[in-house]
């Protein structure tokens, strides 16, 4: 046992063992060396040797300047699993200060073979995202500017036919209008992206989408809102907005050359809250809403890529436009009509309904069937939320037809207490293949801690698919904590089985002295007695 001298922060030296074993890999060690590389910037090396021949080599690198810090994370692999190739990865983060109070940020990941990551235990991603950034917010302005690369993990998936590169500038301000009164907003945008295939027809992935479909487009925004207080406590609301796009398109047998788009909405929105306050102090809001929105009907002649999931939910069932992108814009006279229900207790709990609806006056297929949004009437939106002020939280929302069929469900429960931690999901959704979700989605996930006494704490996790009738996901884990030391097991299951990734099942253990010099405390004494 070598330990520091106490006056250092950090010194050169090796760094606590840990055990890890897995059904692909066999039993390994980790052995960590860290390396202090002068005041600002460290590097720790990670041998680890399985039982099975996996050789691998774990880099840690990391620097802080006096404008922001760096911080590298990578490996270097030789095992039985891909034989003869070298395996690895590596993943950059960063982050600096620049003048006038723009921040840059960077990001970059990259993996030589699908299945490393899961099979290193280093990351669940499916699919790589690097970018470099440059931004600022404030007040009343964003801008940005961004430029990103995607690298698919996806068995479904080819890196030639997704968009590969990715750029955006993006300028958004705020503002008030004068003498109009109310708030006013601009937004200039310019988005491209390139994939490296020049196939200019659909391929094998059948997913609608020219395989080289390279796309520029500039489109500008601007809106207006504005709140005028009417008898008996209504608010109406003026609201607006128009956009203008111009698009060029090319590698696409179907789309190709230069086009223009310009859309227009505006709408009328009441609301009427009614509040009551009882004598034991609980107060009661019930709001209805109504908002009428004009919007022309004209057919949509451009292709959608960064509008296909729709989320129908309550943050969203009284906006203009509901699609998240630019591609597609919500077409057609509507009428989003909801009420809310509040409960404020003086206990410090809080319980909100919602329920709404969307009212057309013409189906113009512009949603999916897994959107909860097509038809000339939308399906009901229900949604609760209960926030009890000691930890107890749960979010649930549902999107069903007349006949009360689920088109689409989910709700997340989050429970944290001196001794128990509790976090779940269920998520319920119908197929639909605009939405690239051929197959319904049915899973839930928990993820819970308890802690037994002053030391122990047991850990569990676990997802499971409905629709496949299998899990895909479980773990199990104890560990013991005191003033001295921390000592961990741990044990977990992937069912995750494809054409580059097999079922995995994985065991580790670990052991840190936290009392020697090592900067963690957490145990139940302040200090390690001997």
């Amino acid at each position: 046992l070598r330990m520091p001298d106490p006056t250092k922060d950090r010194a050169t030296g090796f760094l606590m063992p840990s055990v890890r074993s897995t059904s692909e890999l066999g039993t390994g060690i980790k052995i960590p060396y860290f390396i202090a590389l002068g005041r600002s910037a460290d590097l720790t090396l990670t041998p680890y040797i399985t039982t099975k021949g996996s050789q691998t080599v774990d880099l840690r690198y990391r620097r802080v300047f006096a404008n922001g810090t760096i911080e590298m994370n990578g490996a270097i692999s030789r095992d039985s699993l891909v034989p003869g190739s070298t395996r690895g990865y590596l993943f950059v983060d960063a982050a600096f200060k620049l003048p006038l109070n723009f921040g840059l940020t960077v990001k970059g990941q990259t993996v030589t073979d699908p299945a490393y990551l899961l099979d290193y235990g280093i990351d669940t991603a499916d699919r790589l995202d690097s970018r470099i950034e440059a931004s600022r917010t404030r007040r009343n302005e964003h801008i940005s500017a961004r430029i990103i690369s995607f690298q698919t993990l996806r068995d479904s998936e080819d890196n030639t036919t997704i968009p590969s590169i990715i750029s955006d500038l993006t300028f958004h301000r705020r503002f008030s209008l004068g003498f109009l009164g109310g708030e006013g907003g601009l937004r200039f945008q310019t988005h491209n992206h390139v994939r490296t295939s020049s196939n200019p027809l659909d391929g094998a992935d059948s997913d609608t989408i020219a395989d080289g479909r390279d796309l520029a487009r500039i489109s500008a925004r601007i809106d207006w809102r504005r709140s005028i207080f009417l008898p008996g406590g209504i608010e109406g609301v003026i609201l607006g907005e128009a956009t203008a796009d111009a698009y060029r398109i090319s590698e696409d047998a179907v789309f190709n050359g230069k086009t223009t788009r310009s859309h227009g909405s505006v709408g009328v929105e009441l609301r009427w809250p009614w509040i009551k306050a009882t004598d034991s102090g609980v107060t009661h809001v019930i709001e209805p809403v109504a908002q009428f929105i004009w919007a022309p009907s004209n057919f949509e002649t451009l292709p959608n890529e960064d509008s296909v999931l729709v989320e129908f939910d309550e943050g969203g069932l009284f906006q203009l436009d509901r699609f998240p992108g630019s591609d597609a814009v919500e077409r057609g006279p509507r009428a989003n009509v909801g009420i809310s229900w509040t409960r404020y207790d003086p206990n410090g709990w809080t319980l909100g309904v919602v329920l709404g609806r969307v009212y057309r006056n013409a189906d113009l297929g512009q949603f999916g069937p897994g959107s909860g949004l097509a038809g000339q009437q939308s399906d009901w939106l229900a949604a609760l939320s209960l926030d009890t002020g000691d930890g107890l939280g749960l979010t649930a929302r549902a999107v069903f037809d007349q006949d009360l069929a689920l088109t689409k469900g989910e709700a997340r429960l989050s429970l944290v207490r001196p001794k128990t931690s509790l976090s779940g999901s269920i998520i319920w959704a119908v197929a639909d293949p605009t939405e690239n979700r051929p197959d319904p989605t049915q899973e839930f996930a928990l993820d819970a801690q308890r802690k037994f006494g002053p030391n122990w704490v047991g850990k569990l996790s676990g997802r499971y698919d409905f629709a496949a009738d299998a899990g895909t996901v479980a773990g199990l884990g104890v560990e013991y904590m005191n003033e001295c030391v921390r000592f961990g097991v741990s044990l977990s299951r992937r069912f995750t089985s494809s054409t580059s990734v097999t079922p995995t099942t994985d065991f580790a253990l670990s052991l840190d002295l936290i009392g020697f010099g090592s900067g963690a405390s957490g145990g139940p004494a302040r200090t390690c007695r001997q």
